[in-house]
């Protein structure tokens, strides 16, 4: 992010003010989150794909937010805390995903195959558990 901004900063031909270039890239990313979350309360059954674009949306919003706090206006400031939850719960579809996929990998710590089924099944409903409460934020 700080080459960006550096090179935002020094490469234009008229210089840019820092503050209205902290409040042009907030707005863009604000905007861009907006589109995720539409696409993501269309997509049908909660995509996981889509709820992930959500979290990637609100992380990438928040990390700005908190990187020019000094400079943007003190509501921007009040963002960061709900963009925070908002990055948890999109997050939680995503850590049961992980973990489904490392037990698929590694069947053979289980003592039997009827032990790791066990353990798939119940990361599978753990997944889709998540994955409805995240799109239930979504509206």
């Amino acid at each position: 992010m700080l080459h960006e901004v550096n090179r935002a900063l020094n490469t234009s031909p008229r210089p840019t003010p820092l503050k209205r270039l902290a409040r042009e890239r907030a707005r863009v990313a604000r905007h861009s989150l907006g589109k995720r979350m539409r696409r993501a309360r269309r997509a049908k059954g909660g995509n996981y794909a889509a709820l992930h674009e959500v979290r990637r949306g609100a992380k990438h919003l928040r990390y700005l937010l908190e990187f020019f706090g000094p400079v943007l206006p003190r509501r921007e400031s009040r963002r960061v805390k709900p963009l925070k939850r908002l990055q948890d719960r999109f997050g939680k579809p995503n850590y049961a995903v992980a973990s489904e996929r490392l037990v698929a990998q590694h069947r053979e710590i289980f003592a039997d195959a009827s032990n790791a089924d066990a353990a798939l099944a119940t990361l599978r409903r753990e997944r889709n558990q998540r994955r409805r409460k995240a799109a239930k934020l979504l509206g």
